[in-house]
């Protein structure tokens, strides 16, 4: 009774599995479950204390790639410039969305969510909803100035409690879909080779971004945690790609070792 392309599209899906970092959340939330039920003495002891969790290292069924700046830049151009729209998106709104999604480094839900009330640009910060946090706290997000002031006329006059860019495309999940029409206007490739397969340039990818160029431009780790509102700083490190070139660049800063007076012949070194 379904067309065939949904068919093979379900079982492809059904076929993929479960990833282990999912895996993982599930038998934290499990886990907690069973010793609230030993703390309420509802069971006598916990029969998943030696449930432990799997390797998420090992099996990372979508890597994301950041966007250099470069690249932002052109994405960010051939959206404004885009006579195509999506999901009731026109090119210029989907332009303001990536241009706030990178300035702030929000998931796509938070920013499906966010209405122009939210946003106080006078003092350069968006407020996201603790409803709309994946950590469930209120969250109140410094803007870059030139995001904030481009943001200015944009916002002016829209309803204030109507969401900005609003619909279903992040509950559907076409975030990665609406993202590749601007990619392959800017001739960005989706997909690039990496050490450990394809690395892909989806709407969380702009997450990526933002945490990776705030570590490039200097921003330490504590603060970059702060803005991306992890609960340790490992989690936070995993979104930072630093290339080796970062790596060299940050050597390069180290104080010169080699000693620059040559010891006298009998002296002691």
């Amino acid at each position: 009774r379904l067309p065939r392309e949904t068919v093979q599209s379900l079982a492809d899906k059904a076929s993929q599995g479960t990833s282990p970092a999912t895996v993982n959340h599930y038998i934290t939330a499990v886990r907690g479950f069973f010793r609230w039920l030993v703390r309420t003495k509802r069971f006598g002891s916990n029969p998943l204390d030696t449930l432990c969790h799997v390797n998420a290292a090992g099996d990372v069924r979508r890597t994301r790639r950041e966007l250099t700046a470069v690249e932002l830049g052109r994405l960010f151009v051939a959206a404004r410039e885009s006579t195509r729209t999506f999901q009731g998106l026109a090119g210029g709104d989907r332009y303001f969305l990536y241009l706030t999604a990178a300035g702030t480094g929000f998931r796509a839900n938070a920013m499906a969510n966010l209405t122009p009330g939210d946003f106080d640009l006078n003092a350069g910060t968006v407020t996201l909803p603790a409803r709309f946090n994946k950590s469930r706290k209120l969250k109140v997000q410094p803007l870059p100035a030139d995001v904030a002031e481009t943001l200015r006329d944009y916002l002016a006059g829209k309803p204030s409690n109507v969401p900005v860019w609003g619909g279903t495309w992040a509950k559907d999940r076409k975030g990665a879909s609406m993202l590749r029409i601007d990619l392959d206007a800017a001739g960005i490739a989706y997909a690039a080779e990496g050490p450990d397969g394809p690395a892909y340039a989806d709407f969380h990818a702009l997450r990526h971004s933002y945490l990776t160029l705030g570590g490039r431009a200097g921003i330490d780790l504590r603060t970059l945690q702060e803005l991306a509102g992890h609960s340790t700083p490992t989690l936070t490190a995993r979104y930072m790609h630093v290339r080796l070139r970062d790596a060299a660049g940050a050597v390069e800063k180290l104080p010169n070792l080699v000693p620059t007076v040559t010891p006298d012949a009998g002296a002691i070194p």
